[in-house]
């Protein structure tokens, strides 16, 4: 381990942020790494430069192919697990990259802001988590939907199933990025 490999939290020695992410990239599957990292960015625990040298120093590293698979995606705009696992399954889908947490205006006004938005084609993906079957969120969910609706945006949804079996998800998602925009 290399002295920047260590980090002192607490008085505690403790494995780097960008070491971590390494380490989960290397010896774990994609999709469960790619999460780590992307909360690492989001938690402004990491950076993408600090990834970038890392990557560089580690050429012809045991693991350099699937760190730079992980590290090349990342992406610190993705707030949970299961829109890490979307995007990651879209990537690999050959679906063109969407803009994450996209803000939706309409002449000066605020509608929502997204989890996935292609804006040139006003199609926007949004991952659904259990809490939006509460009630009072599905109610408010259904009200900002009827305004994306109303503004001109094709909107998809995914669930835990989808990311189960992606087929049906990512056909949907091509026929309307396919689309002529309006």
């Amino acid at each position: 381990m290399q002295v920047a490999d260590i980090a002192v939290v607490d008085g505690m020695r403790v494995t780097s942020p960008v070491r971590a992410a390494w380490d989960v990239c290397t010896l774990t599957e994609a999709a469960p790494a790619l999460a780590i990292v992307d909360g690492l960015l989001h938690r402004s625990a990491l950076s993408d430069n600090e990834l970038g040298v890392r990557l560089a120093s580690g050429v012809g590293a045991w693991g350099v192919t699937r760190a730079r698979e992980v590290f090349n995606l990342a992406n610190g705009r993705s707030e949970s697990p299961s829109e890490t696992h979307v995007r990651l399954t879209m990537h690999r889908a050959g679906i063109p990259p969407p803009v994450l947490q996209f803000e939706v205006w309409v002449e000066g006004t605020f509608v929502a802001r997204v989890d996935f938005a292609w804006p040139e084609q006003r199609v926007i993906l949004e991952y659904d988590g259990a809490h939006h079957a509460d009630l009072l969120q599905m109610r408010r969910d259904r009200r900002r939907l009827n305004d994306l609706v109303n503004a001109g945006w094709v909107v998809l949804h995914a669930t835990a199933s989808d990311l189960r079996d992606p087929t049906g998800l990512l056909r949907s998602l091509r026929t309307a990025l396919a689309r002529p925009a309006a």
